[in-house]
């Protein structure tokens, strides 16, 4: 992956493996349970390309994160298919079947907007690069992030 888009996205993960490992430093001294990061990303799809090459930056950063931390990370990935409910049903899963620590991915506001309502719901951080609708950061949801450059 090149260019900025994926310097980000190694950027976001890391950032968001951090807030998960602080959160779970408070827990006990023990060694570190890996961390349950969800992932939902067009694979399919009218926006499968993206999708996929988010990925490899989500692999990549989460690779990373490991070797430098000695933290083992769970990456669970979801098919949003290019579909608002799909990405939904995917974060509900994430969130509620699955109990992940954080999710990110999605690509699109049309997709990050419905997915960050679902989030926001379960109590769990969302964190996205994948939508530049500024009207998704003006909600002030407590457990969404949209780490992107403004539109324009």
């Amino acid at each position: 992956m090149s260019g900025k888009g994926g310097g980000m996205i190694r950027k976001l993960v890391r950032t968001a493996l951090c807030a998960v490992v602080a959160g779970m430093a408070c827990g006990s001294a023990s060694a570190a349970p890996a961390i349950r990061l969800g992932v939902h990303e067009p694979q399919t799809g009218s926006l499968a390309k993206s999708g996929m090459e988010k990925m490899k930056g989500i692999r990549l950063a989460a690779e990373e994160f490991e070797k430098s931390h000695k933290i083992k990370v769970d990456l669970l990935i979801y098919d949003d298919e290019s579909n608002p409910q799909k990405a939904v049903a995917a974060v509900e899963k994430l969130a509620g079947m699955e109990k992940v620590h954080a999710i990110t991915g999605g690509f699109g506001s049309n997709l990050v907007g419905p997915a960050s309502e679902a989030a926001e719901r379960y109590d769990t951080p969302y964190m996205t690069t994948g939508a530049v609708d500024t009207k998704l950061s003006a909600k002030k949801f407590k457990n969404f992030f949209r780490l992107n450059y403004m539109p324009g």
